[in-house]
C-alpha cells in the first residue's frame, strides 16, 4: 500500500506543471529572392538538442553547434538539393524541418545559401517560430517571439496570419506536418486568427487557445511573411507540441479525495495488523 502511495503522490508531482515532450518544426518556404539559391541555413537563438531533421526536397541536413553573434548557438544546414545539388530558382518551394526536445527553438538569423554554403549576397529570410505557455490550467497560449537579429541586416518586422490549430491523439509524423497531409488543410484546421499579426523586433505576440484540448498534441499552422517585401522568402510553418495540461481545480479535488481514500486505507491495515499481533 505504501508503494501504491507513493506512485500516487510521483505522478501528482509530474502533473504540477505544464511540460513539452516533444517540439517538431516543419517549414513550406518559397524563395522570394531574385537569383537561384543552393541551400538553406537556419541559426537558431539558443544551443538545442536536434533529434531529428526533415530534408523534404534536400537530401542532407546538417545541425552543429557555432559560435554566432558572440554566442554558441545551433546551426542547421539543409543542403543537396533534389539529390543532385540542383539550383532553387525563384518562386520554388522547399522544405524543411526538425524536431528539438524541448519546447522552443527560436530564429536568429535564416538565409539561402550558394553552392559552396555561403550566404547567397545579402539574403535574409524573416521568420518567426512560435513556442506556447501555460497561464492557467487546461489553457494554451501561443507564443511568437521575434528575436531575428541577421548577421548582415538590421531586424525588422514580421507578420503572421491565417493562425490555425488542431489536437491529434497521436503524434503526426515531422515529415508529414506539410501541405500534402489533407488533415492540415485550413478546412480540417481551427481558425484562430485570420491576422495580419505584426510582430517587431524584440517584441513578444500571443493568442490563446484557450480550449481543453481533445488529444495531447497539437499541431499549429500559421504563414509568415515580411510586409516592407525586404525578406527573400516567406513560409507557411507548421509546429507541433506534445502538452502536459495542468489538472483543474475539480480534477486536483478528485485526485485530492483518491490520496485521502488511499491514506486512510493503509492507516486502516496498519491498525489491524498492529491489533492482530497485539
Amino acid at each position: 500500500m505504501k508503494r501504491r502511495l507513493a506512485v500516487v503522490l510521483v505522478s501528482l508531482a509530474a502533473l504540477s506543471v505544464g511540460t513539452a515532450l516533444a517540439y517538431d518544426v516543419n517549414k513550406d518556404l518559397v524563395n522570394l529572392g531574385s537569383i537561384s539559391v543552393y541551400d538553406v541555413t537556419v541559426v537558431l537563438t539558443d544551443v538545442e538538442n536536434v533529434t531529428g531533421t526533415y530534408t523534404g526536397d534536400f537530401h542532407t541536413a546538417t545541425p552543429s553547434t557555432q559560435v554566432v553573434g558572440g554566442a554558441s548557438r545551433t546551426v542547421i544546414s539543409f543542403s543537396n538539393y533534389q539529390g543532385t545539388n540542383a539550383a532553387v530558382p525563384p518562386g520554388q518551394k522547399v522544405h524543411i524541418g526538425w524536431s528539438t526536445s524541448d519546447h522552443s527553438s527560436n530564429i536568429r538569423d535564416m538565409y539561402w545559401t550558394l553552392l559552396d554554403g555561403s550566404r547567397a549576397g545579402l539574403s535574409v529570410v524573416y521568420n518567426i517560430t512560435n513556442g506556447y505557455s501555460y497561464p492557467g490550467t487546461h489553457q494554451i497560449v501561443l507564443q511568437w517571439v521575434h528575436e531575428m537579429v541577421p548577421a548582415i541586416a538590421a531586424p525588422v518586422r514580421a507578420r503572421i496570419s491565417n493562425v490555425r490549430y488542431r489536437f491529434f491523439g497521436t503524434a503526426v509524423p515531422l515529415d508529414n506536418l506539410n501541405a500534402a497531409n489533407p488533415n492540415l488543410a485550413d478546412g480540417n484546421m481551427n481558425l484562430l486568427d485570420a491576422g495580419p499579426i505584426d510582430i517587431n523586433a524584440g517584441v513578444l505576440a500571443e493568442r490563446s487557445i484557450g480550449v481543453a484540448p481533445s488529444g495531447p498534441f497539437v499541431v499549429v499552422k500559421y504563414d509568415v511573411t515580411q510586409p516592407d517585401g525586404l525578406s527573400d522568402g516567406s513560409s507557411t510553418d507548421y509546429v507541433q507540441f506534445q502538452l502536459w495540461l495542468v489538472p483543474t481545480l475539480s480534477e486536483w479535488g478528485t485526485v485530492a479525495v483518491v490520496v485521502l481514500l488511499l491514506g486512510t486505507g493503509a492507516w486502516l491495515i496498519y491498525r489491524r495488523r498492529v491489533m492482530t499481533q497485539a
